[in-house]
């Protein structure tokens, strides 16, 4: 059997066009940085871009990966990326960070949910990732 080392997931967070959670980064990446630490992750830097307009972009390098968020507010769209390996769980801090959002009043109107296994790490010849992938979900 084998298994993949880390566990990726990429979000589609909605808003309406032009919220105000889409152009200013200070609470978004305050609440990243809270949802990583909370799901047992060690943050070691982090980088943010304010784009002429109003999005914003930023990543938290982690020793366990990364999160990373984009926004568009003219399309009333959030990105967000948490890869995470070990203990640590992509799925658990991505929660966090909703319920952050929520408690500050900016619940998304809906939540699209994308995950990958990454690293695959044989043990033995007759390992099936798509198997491993299915029980991750």
């Amino acid at each position: 059997m084998g298994h993949y080392v880390g566990k990726h997931t990429i979000y589609d967070l909605h808003y309406p066009v032009d919220a105000k959670i889409l152009k200013k980064s200070k609470l978004a990446l305050a609440a990243m940085i809270f949802a990583c630490k909370e799901s047992g992750a060690v943050v070691l830097s982090e980088y943010a871009h304010k784009f002429e307009g109003d999005g914003y972009t930023f990543v938290i390098a982690l020793s366990e990966s990364h999160a990373s968020v984009h926004t568009w507010p003219e399309h009333g769209i959030m990105t967000v990326d948490i890869f995470m390996c070990g203990k640590c769980n992509s799925h658990d801090a991505m929660k966090f960070f909703v319920n952050v959002l929520t408690k500050k009043g900016h619940k998304p109107s809906s939540v699209v949910e994308f995950v990958m296994g990454r690293g695959w790490a044989q043990d033995e010849r007759n390992s099936d990732p798509l198997k491993e992938l299915k029980e991750m979900t």
